[in-house]
């Protein structure tokens, strides 16, 4: 992880994580609300709640903006090594998404969370907008949501800080920051 450096491991509570706000891919339709990257407004939270209502009726799982939200980045040619998110593809994340949740429920978390202290857009490209602003989710966003559905309230995070603040060099996002809008 050439992109950040390790500073500690320490608890934080759960419902202070935020999800990582990327301008080019948001959409508040997937992410609303006042604070709308915080974990409990998170579309994978919507989907474990309604997992733990309706069991895994696909037909009650696909209303949800956790599978909006692939469809949304199909809509818009995002695409993480040429992934196509059509249905098929969203099943199997679903799966994966409750399994994961199943598996801390039984045995708790295996893997920490990795957060940065200040959001990356933040810090990396001086992106000025209303949702940069907290503990950003580095790595970890599906644990993250398990947590806070399970009611888990505190877990312990490697934290991280930017190895390049306002350097703009970052290869993995420079083709994408073309003409990105904070």
């Amino acid at each position: 992880m050439n992109d950040v450096i390790f500073i500690k491991n320490d608890k934080i509570d759960v419902c202070e994580l935020k999800c990582q706000y990327i301008p080019n891919i948001f959409s508040s339709e997937i992410w609303p609300g006042d604070d709308p990257m915080k974990i409990e407004n998170s579309p994978h939270v919507e989907l474990l709640f309604s997992y733990k209502k309706y069991g895994l009726k696909y037909n009650e799982l696909f209303k949800t903006r956790y599978v909006r939200m692939f469809q949304y980045w199909n809509k818009i040619g995002y695409s993480v090594k040429g992934t196509k998110r059509d249905k098929r593809y969203i099943k199997k994340k679903i799966v994966l998404l409750i399994d994961l949740f199943k598996s801390i429920g039984k045995v708790g978390l295996k893997k920490k969370i990795e957060v940065v202290i200040s959001p990356f857009w933040l810090t990396r490209y001086k992106c000025d907008n209303k949702n940069l602003n907290g503990i950003e989710i580095w790595h970890g966003h599906h644990r993250a949501a398990c947590l806070f559905v399970l009611g888990i309230k505190q877990t312990i995070c490697n934290f991280y800080k930017d190895a390049h603040p306002g350097s703009l060099i970052s290869k993995k996002w420079e083709s994408r920051l073309k003409g990105v809008k904070c």
